[in-house]
């Protein structure tokens, strides 16, 4: 049985979803529609009508998880498809979601809420846009408990992974997450600079520049 923090009884029903269909290398979608929604629906239902209360650890972790349930659940709905974006270039801005019982966008959601006001840049390794260059969803559901560890936990596993920083000779390729999101990082790092903010994290020399990865927007299916 999952341990909850807080007082979101879904949170059993989300890491069962989690424990069954997220592996390492993506979301098994095919399997979780094939096997029906039922579970996630009732999940989203709970988010949908879900206050969040408790300490800012309780909060964010539930926004957290909001954002990452509803993204499985868009990409289920439109399974089978390749890239989300390719069929819907307004996906992120359209209110097409409800959090806390507010209608509103996954940009809402991240920029307007998690980013705005948690100021923590570590949220960029946890939230999951469903695409193949996101850094991987979580296998575990967050918690106040947990959210710290866990956000440490994640931003240490992406940093020092390829698809987060690639080093090449004496120069970083770097996830575009990087540059979209910079003020986060210099806001967060020791000397006001995104290498900085990755030296916090992955054992570096010298000052190598930086360039950025092309970002892919296919779903981060396994």
């Amino acid at each position: 049985m999952f341990s909850i923090s807080y007082g979101q009884s879904w949170l059993n029903d989300y890491q069962d979803i989690l424990s069954k269909y997220v592996t390492s290398d993506g979301v098994k979608y095919k399997k979780l529609k094939a096997k029906g929604t039922a579970q996630l629906d009732q999940v989203i239902q709970a988010i949908t009508s879900e206050t969040p209360s408790g300490s800012d650890a309780d909060k964010l972790a539930y926004y957290i998880n909001a954002y990452n349930a509803w993204m499985i659940k868009t990409v289920v709905d439109h399974y089978p498809t390749d890239n989300l974006l390719a069929n819907n270039s307004k996906l992120f801005d359209e209110k097409r979601i409800k959090v806390d019982g507010k209608q509103m966008s996954f940009n809402d959601l991240e920029h307007g809420i998690i980013r705005e006001r948690y100021k923590e840049a570590r949220i960029h390794f946890v939230v999951n846009c469903g695409a193949e260059s996101c850094p991987p969803i979580s296998k575990t559901a967050f918690t106040g408990t947990n959210l710290y560890d866990e956000l440490h936990k994640q931003t240490v596993n992406f940093i020092n992974s390829k698809q987060g920083v690639d080093q090449k000779g004496e120069s970083l390729n770097v996830s575009k997450l990087f540059e979209w999101y910079a003020k986060d990082f210099k806001a967060a790092s020791p000397n006001g600079t995104v290498l900085g903010y990755i030296k916090k994290y992955k054992k570096l020399s010298g000052n190598p520049a930086l360039s950025f990865q092309e970002y892919s927007w296919q779903i981060n299916e396994d």
